[in-house]
């Protein structure tokens, strides 16, 4: 994105927002895609809310085909979208940790990312882009169990982390008050994900209404705001409210993983009209909308043809659209820190 601010001495009094060059036409792709290729290109759509993406793909195909994922698929999905969350949630607490220059954060935010990518091969065979959801199911995976290894060590790192992010610690004392979003703001923009919660407001799709294995894990999830106000040590510390309560709903899932089989059988025709799903992503809620074709022969999904639009609705174009609300009143010094403690995703911005 690019930004062009408008200044009095060194507060911002205007912003004017442009976007385009991250631009890849995802959408119109989509229909020249096979069902693989397809759930190759979603995924690969954004490095922090691909996994939820796909998912969001297979859920909407098996709505349509009327297909139901066996448990241990539905299990699977689930704790790798939470690793996704726990992932973005480090991300952010890294970003805005190096341009503040606070280094303790930093370290310990690293390191806690490290540790889950490294979970993530031992599980997946992968580092990122783990190709999880597939229609029916899940693909195999190698050892689920090492995400609850390095549970622990994440742990210990981010009671660290909460000390600091308190009203009462280092950067929380130093973040205070800056880069406020009411809840009013939020709700006229139209906001969701962090920075919404982190103004009070208690949205969040896999509580309200709980798909795959959510309700399994309603407990893990559960948040009661406490001194959110809006500002930017309010988004921080709800990010390490998440990242803990992911952890948790992972540790509680695998605990009880179910046995059987990973995947159901899945036709390779489906039937025409329009398949939608909503989900909370890593970043915030979004919702795919498939429009798949209506003449019989052009409805194998192992051939270009099968799909007629794709719709792929972001948190990221929605969040982005709060900016020139969020930077207006603020220092232009402070303008990098508020920025990236908005949890923006520019590639979710800009398909």
């Amino acid at each position: 994105i690019a930004l062009r601010l408008a200044l009095r001495g060194e507060k911002v009094t205007g912003v004017d927002l442009h976007t385009g060059y991250l631009h890849r036409g995802i959408e119109e792709l989509a229909t020249s895609k096979n069902l693989e290729d397809l759930l190759d290109l979603v995924e690969h759509t954004c490095g922090t809310c691909g996994t939820g993406y796909r998912l969001a793909v297979c859920q909407a195909l098996e709505g349509a085909a009327k297909v139901t994922p066996p448990p241990l698929a539905v299990a699977l999905r689930t704790i790798f979208a939470e690793l996704e969350r726990a992932l973005t949630r480090l991300w952010l607490l890294q970003q805005v940790a190096r341009i503040g220059e606070f280094g303790a954060l930093l370290t310990l935010a690293v390191e806690s990312r490290e540790l889950l990518f490294e979970a993530a091969v031992q599980a997946s065979g992968r580092r990122l882009f783990w190709g999880m959801a597939v229609p029916g199911g899940v693909r195999s995976v190698e050892d689920p169990q090492a995400l609850v290894e390095v549970e622990d060590e994440i742990l210990a790192r981010l009671d660290v982390m909460d000390e600091q992010l308190s009203a009462r610690g280092a950067v929380g004392r130093a973040l205070a008050r800056l880069g406020v979003v009411t809840e009013e703001m939020a709700t006229a923009t139209g906001m969701t994900g962090l920075a919404l919660r982190a103004t009070g407001v208690d949205d969040d799709l896999r509580l309200a209404s709980p798909y795959a294995g959510y309700a399994q894990v309603q407990e893990q999830l559960a948040w009661e705001p406490e001194g959110l106000t809006g500002d930017v040590a309010s988004r921080l510390r709800l990010a390490a409210h998440d990242l803990r309560a992911s952890l948790g709903a992972m540790h509680e899932l695998l605990a009880h993983l179910p046995a059987g089989q990973d995947h159901a059988p899945f036709p390779g025709t489906l039937p025409g009209g329009e398949a939608s799903t909503a989900i909370e992503a890593a970043r915030g809620r979004g919702a795919v909308v498939l429009v798949l074709a209506d003449d019989a022969a052009a409805r194998d999904v192992t051939r270009p043809g099968w799909l007629k639009q794709l719709q792929l609705h972001t948190p990221g174009a929605v969040n982005l659209g709060a900016v020139p609300l969020v930077c207006h009143g603020q220092q232009l010094s402070d303008i990098p820190i508020v920025l990236a403690s908005l949890d923006l995703c520019i590639a979710c911005s800009d398909l």
